[in-house]
């Protein structure tokens, strides 16, 4: 037996389905709180921790970059959030600044990608931020001759110092989005039903 009966939500829910109801605070919540998980550890770079299984190979397990894990996070909350920061001209306006911010932080440390070509080194317009360790090219000077390299992780210090300073813009982007929260009262004791 189909069941047709229409389900009427109020302006704060709303429905992919008529038997269960997507409730946006309650994973406003849950993000909140995954972001909170990230934010309480230890924000350091990814790395191998390395061991030996029984039969003495090496078994190499790659820890991830806490850093790295905690701005997804903020981001993926900053997009579940986008109606609510469009409505509040007040925190898009900031959120507006944090972009540029951003886009301010990468130019800094961005990488202009250099490749050999007729033995020259020329620059491809492509900017990013390398992986720790890349293999990049530099110029060596050997008695007044000059040549080009691949080299590992001469650019590990601007790498770091990019998602350093990266940590403290997402603090600051995750407060705002939760002064949003706190401003559309999702988790007051009317909304949750208490």
């Amino acid at each position: 037996m189909i069941n047709n009966e229409e389900v009427i939500y109020d302006e704060n829910e709303s429905s992919y389905n008529i038997k269960s109801p997507f409730l946006k605070g309650e994973v406003v919540k849950d993000h909140i709180n995954r972001c909170l998980v990230c934010r309480s550890k230890e924000m350091k770079k990814g790395y191998y921790n390395s061991s030996l299984s029984n039969s003495g190979e090496e078994i190499k397990e790659y820890i991830h970059d806490t850093r790295k894990t905690f701005i997804s996070s903020v981001k993926a909350l900053k997009a579940l959030l986008y109606p609510e920061i469009k409505e509040n001209s007040e925190i898009d306006n900031k959120i507006k600044e944090f972009e540029e911010a951003e886009k301010k932080i990468f130019n800094n440390y961005a990488y202009d990608e250099l490749i050999l070509e007729n033995g020259k080194l020329e620059s491809t317009g492509r900017k990013y931020i390398p992986e720790e360790d890349d293999s990049l090219y530099v110029v060596v000077n050997n008695n007044g001759v000059k040549s080009y390299q691949k080299r590992k992780g001469v650019y590990n210090d601007k790498i770091s110092l990019y998602w350093n300073e990266m940590i403290d813009l997402y603090d600051l982007i995750f407060s705002y989005l939760n002064l949003l929260i706190h401003k559309k009262e999702y988790f007051s004791p009317e909304q949750a039903g208490y």
